[in-house]
């Protein structure tokens, strides 16, 4: 069993650690970074928690990882890039929305794109069109009322 850290090098700029690390209590820091060609792994035999805090302490903003899966705090999760976020299996929310005069698109390029609730699915757009596109007939089925086909 190793415990301690590996390669640790102190400099104008912070700390440098190589290798393994291990750390038996909190590690608090500004900034962690890879080296730009491997990735940066973060393992815990019980849970992994990254909170940002403000000046006062208090907590802003966390993300928790165990193994009953990722719970972000403040109530919400904000994905950002070029490609957005992908999810492999459902995603439930009560909200999608748009980072301001972006566009929001909801897509499955390989299958198809399911969106259910028990009281129903509102789209709206609160300036300009709500448009929805398909390579063949776009169809709306009501249980309980009329049914259109376009």
């Amino acid at each position: 069993m190793r415990v301690g850290v590996g390669y640790l090098q102190v400099n104008a700029d912070g700390l440098r650690l190589e290798g393994d690390s291990d750390f038996l209590f909190h590690l608090h820091a500004q900034k962690i970074d890879s080296r730009e060609d491997s990735a940066l792994l973060v393992h815990s035999s019980e849970n992994v928690t990254l909170s940002a805090r403000n000046t006062n302490g208090d907590v802003t903003g966390s993300v928790s990882v165990d193994g009953n899966g990722a719970i972000v705090g403040k109530g919400k999760l904000c994905v950002t890039g070029p490609e957005g976020a992908l999810f492999e299996h459902s995603v439930r929310t009560p909200l999608v929305k748009e980072v301001l005069n972006k566009e929001l698109k909801l897509e499955s390029p390989t299958c198809s794109l399911i969106m259910d609730a028990p009281k129903g699915v509102h789209a709206k757009a609160l300036a300009g069109n709500v448009d929805v596109t398909a390579n063949f007939d776009i169809l709306l089925h009501s249980t309980a009322g009329l049914e259109s086909k376009k």
